[in-house]
This record gives structure tokens, sequence and C-alpha cells, in this order.
């Protein structure tokens, strides 16, 4: 799946490569982890979408059902991704061969036919999400929407908290600064660099001609904190007990779909990098990625 949206997306390929191969992402392919499958939906959603953006002529039918194909995929794998659907809104209208207001109409179908999706495989979610829930591990209650709903205030202040208390422990962790059950501690040297390889495969290449305008970059934005408000909000409904003054539960690898999302935000045309520099960089990543696993056996068995 990760081959065929690097092969489809038009620009931002070595952003997929890169994110797909941090240790992170291995480690939850290698782990059989649910998260690797809605990973790679997004991936393929993000690069159709970019496909219909910039491709040459209009927008076919195939086009639009593919996109809606893959919006179905990743509605219901958790909802916390489900603004990313709303990126079909920053396909320009004059790529459809429609009037404005048909395209509109599309657009929206695609959204609607997805969230139709996720209703019907999720409906219990929602049910136990509006309800507070006993705690197996923690012997105490969830809090509820309701008591969200009553008190924005002291929730507005959980979740900043929550942000200043745990964010180095996200950003360490959205790459693989701990793997399995966090049982698997990977040197600070050696997954710190992968944060150089993010940047340089987001940047634009020197061959590439960037359409994102501000506006589109100010919605993907938008998209993407909403995505995160999501993130902290499940967690803090389903997996907080009601005594915790901050969000359990909540891992930088939730975050890793959104970076596919936010490599747009960043590429611009002022600042690029030499296209012809990708292949030293993919075998540089690849054997970076050989030298991780290396430091983990030589800090655990020597």
């Amino acid at each position: 799946m990760t081959w065929w949206a690097i092969k489809r997306i038009p620009y931002g390929k070595m952003a997929i490569f890169v994110i797909s191969t941090l240790p992170m992402s291995l480690h939850l392919i290698a782990s059989y982890s649910y998260d690797s499958q809605i990973i790679a939906f997004v991936m393929m959603f993000v690069a159709q979408v970019l496909y219909m953006r910039e491709k040459d002529g209009f927008v076919t039918i195939k086009d639009i059902v593919i996109c809606t194909a893959f919006a179905m995929l990743v509605a219901p794998s958790k909802l916390v991704y489900l603004p990313v659907i709303l990126l079909v809104f920053i396909i320009p209208k004059e790529k459809f061969n429609f009037s404005s207001k048909k395209v509109f109409l599309i657009k929206t179908g695609i959204v609607f036919v997805s969230f139709i999706f996720l209703l019907l495989l999720q409906i219990k979610g929602f049910e136990s999400s509006a309800t507070s829930t006993e705690l197996w591990w923690a012997n105490e209650p969830t809090r509820s929407l309701s008591w969200v709903l009553k008190n924005p205030i002291e929730t507005l202040k959980i979740y900043v908290r929550t942000l200043f208390v745990r964010g180095e422990f996200y950003f360490n962790t959205l790459v693989g600064s701990h793997l399995g059950w966090f049982q698997i501690s990977i040197p600070t040297y050696a997954y710190i660099p992968f944060y150089f390889f993010i940047i340089y495969a987001f940047m634009a290449r020197d061959n590439e001609i960037c359409h994102i305008n501000f506006a589109n970059k100010l919605w993907i934005f938008i998209l993407s904190i909403l995505s995160v408000v999501l993130i902290f909000s499940s967690l803090f409904l389903a997996w907080t007990p009601i005594s915790y003054d901050t969000i359990e539960g909540v891992q930088g690898r939730y975050f890793i779909p959104l970076l596919i999302v936010a490599f747009l935000i960043i590429r611009n045309k002022f600042v690029t990098v030499n296209h012809n520099a990708d292949k030293y960089a993919v075998f540089a990543v690849i054997y970076w990625n050989l030298f991780v696993g290396i430091q983990y056996f030589v800090t655990s068995f020597v």
C-alpha cells in the first residue's frame, strides 16, 4: 500500500518513504498492529487527493470512486482521523468537468458516504464514549461527555497541562524512542536523526512546482489540529480516570498519520532541495534503521 501511495502521489514521495520507515512505523508493521493499516489507508487517501489535484486533465469518475473507497477505509479505522477526509476540499473545482454546485456535491458526497460507513461500523463506540465507564486498571470511572460539556474550562486546562507535561514523550515516541510496550529503549543519538530525515523529506524538490497556497495550508492546519484534539478527547473519555489531571494513554505513534498531511503545510517554493539527493537519502534511512537495530541489541544484551 505504501508502494502504491508513493507511485500515485505527484510530490512528497520521499515524505511517504521516510514516514513508512520510521522505527515506530516498522515496529507497528512487524507487531501486526492495526495502526499500520491506518497509516497505509491515510497514505493512499492523501496520495489520491493530491493526484486528483495535480493531474493533467479533468478528474474522472474512476478517480472519484477510488477517492471515496479510500475515504471509507480511513473513516472507520479510527474516528480521530476523520478530519483528514475533508482534504477533498483542496481539490480545485477547475479539475472537475462539472458545474461548481455539482463539484461541491461530489466532495460533500465523499465525506458523507465515508461518515455513514463509519456510523454503521462504530455505533457501539459512540454509545460507550458518551457515558462514563469503569476502568479496570484504575478502579475508577472515566469522565463522561456530559461532564466535559458542563466543565469546558477545566477540560481545556487538562488538555493544555497534558501537552506541556507529556509533550516531550509524544515527540520522542513519534519516531520510536521506545518500542514494544515501551520496554525497548532506543538511544537518543540513534532516533533523533530521523527528525532530520523528516525535515529533509518534507521539503519541496527543485524540480517540483509547489501549488499549495496559504488558504489550502491553513485548511490543512485546521484539520490537523482538529484531529489532534480528537486524539486527546478519545483517550480523555475512554482511558483517563476521573481523578487524573492529565490525559492518559496518548502515544506519539497516534500522530504518525498526521505527518502524512503535515508535509503539505511545511513545503514551499522558497526552500528546496536537490531531487538527485533523494537516492542517497533512501540508503541513509535504510542504513540508519540497521544502526538502530544494532544499537538496541548492543544496549540490551552486551
